[in-house]
């Protein structure tokens, strides 16, 4: 059963569950009304860096109380029954946080490979070659660096096109204005559009990259996604699923990799991960729970 806390719901239906499964917290008003036995299993969804940032941003905020996601990590760490990611390397800082005999459990990160398969090809989109990103703006992965190298790889290849979307346009201002400025919108599509999945599996067919890149070469749910919609993946270096590695920091050196292998001149990476099914991270999943119980 999937429960929204951030609205009203029937948590009725949910007291006599063995297992909870917290995706940031688990309310204390639900937790008082739970009379039998039961196990909460903490699932560390976001980035460690980017917790620790969104609480450092917060606590300077004016105002009363700040939210505090650091804190509810700190606090799941220490008391939940179980703790879950999907990232080696978040297992192994959190791994440091705890005891020696705490165990921090790594699962794989499942994505419906049926339904990711399925679609209908549109047709080519503008470009040799299309590249798509559109991955949530947080500083972690934001299409910063991106526009940033953008028009050094459209000056050695004018005929790229960069389709950039899901960019906010409370950040318009800032991140158009620089693609804008430096020359990058000239050889882009750029807006704040999203598309349902059934839509987007059908446009990736259409395009000939997914750029995605995230800090710390961490995998993410949607370049996974794009791979399993057969779209070839670019990433920085550590993203084992990924077809082609940039490396990370220097938006010249970003540049100069991906005009190699735009132009075919890198070959895709041999040991790349075949990425997971929803099954996959169910039996991983349930193994937890038995384990548990």
């Amino acid at each position: 059963m999937l429960v929204n806390v951030d609205h009203d719901v029937a948590w009725d239906e949910t007291l006599d569950a063995d297992i909870h499964v917290s995706h940031t917290n688990f309310p204390d008003s639900v937790r008082s009304r739970i009379t039998r036995s039961h196990r909460v299993v903490f699932v560390g969804h976001g980035t460690p860096e980017h917790v620790m940032e969104g609480a450092v941003n917060a606590a300077a905020a004016p105002g009363y109380g700040p939210p505090d996601g650091w804190m509810l990590l700190r606090h799941w760490l220490r008391t939940a029954d179980a703790v879950v990611t999907f990232w080696p390397r978040h297992q192994a800082i959190y791994q440091a946080m705890v005891p020696r005999e705490r165990v921090i459990d790594c699962v794989p990160m499942g994505v419906d490979l049926a339904f990711w398969k399925d679609g209908v090809d549109h047709g080519k989109y503008a470009g040799t070659p299309s590249v798509w990103t559109s991955e949530n703006q947080h500083n972690i992965k934001w299409v910063l660096d991106v526009l940033n190298a953008w028009p050094i790889v459209t000056e050695a290849i004018p005929a790229a096109r960069l389709h950039a979307h899901y960019i906010p346009t409370s950040l318009h201002r800032f991140l158009i204005d620089l693609a804008n400025s430096n020359g990058a919108a000239f050889r882009s599509y750029l807006s704040s559009g999203t598309y349902p999945h059934e839509s987007l599996r059908s446009m990736w067919k259409s395009f000939d990259f997914f750029l995605g890149p995230v800090r710390y070469g961490d995998h993410n749910c949607l370049s996974m996604q794009a791979a399993a919609a057969g779209l070839t993946t670019i990433s920085y270096t550590g993203n084992e699923y990924a077809d082609y590695w940039i490396p990370e920091g220097d938006h010249r050196e970003m540049a100069a990799a991906l005009v190699r292998i735009f132009r075919r001149e890198v070959e895709p990476r041999a040991n790349k991960l075949a990425v997971p099914d929803l099954s996959d991270m169910g039996e991983a999943l349930v193994r937890i729970y038995e384990r548990i119980l």
